[in-house]
């Protein structure tokens, strides 16, 4: 494996982890205090992190630094606990907040017939 596809994996490997959150780039952006564009070009191999930058997406992603990268074989490494269960909260606390809002327009709405 060379270079380019080390970065192509590993991009691959980010991008992974980072849908299995339900994050869209913009907010591995923000959490990582990046722009938009630079986490595309980590997820497309176009641009080469540092250490430092391993060290901080896998933090934010909740997945040691082994999980971004490649195994020798090129299959991925099995998915975090943490990433899986962070996942799974963050689709919980979507699902409350709809119900949360649609208990409050209903509310609303009651208020509005007996007022």
């Amino acid at each position: 494996m060379d270079e380019a596809q080390v970065r192509a994996r590993f991009g691959e490997r980010v991008r992974h982890y980072r849908e299995l959150l339900g994050w869209d780039m913009d907010v591995l952006a923000h959490r990582l205090g990046k722009t938009k564009g630079t986490v595309s070009r980590i997820e497309t191999g176009k641009q080469n992190v540092n250490i430092w930058q391993i060290m901080q997406l896998a933090d934010v992603l909740g997945v040691s630094i082994e999980a971004l990268f490649p195994s020798k074989s090129g299959k991925p490494a099995a998915d975090s606990p943490t990433v899986l269960a962070r996942s799974s909260l963050e689709r919980c606390s979507k699902k409350s907040l709809e119900v949360l809002n649609m208990a409050r327009e209903l509310v609303q709405e009651f208020e509005k017939i007996h007022a």
